[in-house]
């Protein structure tokens, strides 16, 4: 009875531990940018998904991709017109979106789906290859007018880049006020949106969001992802 007990334990514990490390639905690949290129090179027919929004895609994107957007209402009845046949290359800015979207791809039935660890702001962080919009890669703030915009002599500098479309970036932006609040005129927030800067952010080598730069007297301190306002209190009390 007792060894029935704990293989029967044993068993669970497996099945558990299998069930949580399932990121991925089956039939989906994560590549890294390297591996993207030489299967595009290597691939006669397939699909280059751009999965971020219509204004993200005008900026920049990878040549020959289409744009579907993984958050629109139509994304289930846009993938089902596409050749389930075909292999489909997914990406979005950093890999969130693209990993949902190889999801949804792969329970509807597509049998070759492959997902881009990064992200566009990786690949061309890597100075691969996009096409850009006229006029998009020079749109917005130059690194010397960010530079004169987070100079701050008596204050600290809270910078976050953000877009409206991010989820977290949202939270951050909540507890933004009560930051201030607590610094009652100490602290300078600088709010840039990723979208807008193109220019800025490849400059920078911001290769997603949310980023976030806490700027005092003691240095700079770059975080990447969603922090808390605790974790961004902790930094500015150091």
């Amino acid at each position: 009875m007792k060894f029935r007990y704990y293989s029967t334990v044993f068993l669970l514990t497996i099945l558990s531990l299998l069930s949580c490390n399932s990121t991925t639905a089956q039939g989906v690949k994560n590549i890294s940018t390297d591996e993207f290129v030489e299967a595009l090179k290597n691939s006669n027919k397939k699909i280059i998904l751009d999965v971020r929004t219509p204004e993200e895609f005008a900026n920049s994107h990878i040549d020959g991709s289409i744009n579907m957007d993984v958050r629109s209402a139509e994304f289930n009845q846009r993938i089902a017109k596409l050749d389930k046949d075909q292999p489909v290359y997914v990406y979005c800015l950093s890999g969130g979106r693209s990993a949902n979207a190889s999801n949804i791809l792969a329970e509807n039935g597509f049998k070759t789906v492959n997902n881009m660890l990064g992200g566009i702001s990786k690949w061309s962080g890597e100075n691969k290859p996009t096409i850009t919009a006229e006029g998009a890669s020079e749109r917005g703030m130059s690194v010397e007018q960010f530079n004169a915009l987070i100079n701050a002599k008596d204050s600290a500098v809270f910078v976050d880049f953000f877009a409206p479309w991010c989820a977290p970036c949202k939270k951050i932006k909540d507890y933004i006020p009560e930051l201030q609040n607590e610094y009652k005129g100490k602290l300078k927030v600088v709010l840039i949106n990723y979208d807008e800067n193109p220019k800025l952010v490849k400059a920078l080598g911001v290769t997603g969001i949310p980023y976030l730069k806490v700027i005092t007297a003691k240095g700079t301190t770059v975080l990447q992802d969603f922090h808390t306002k605790e974790e961004i209190l902790a930094v500015l009390n150091k």
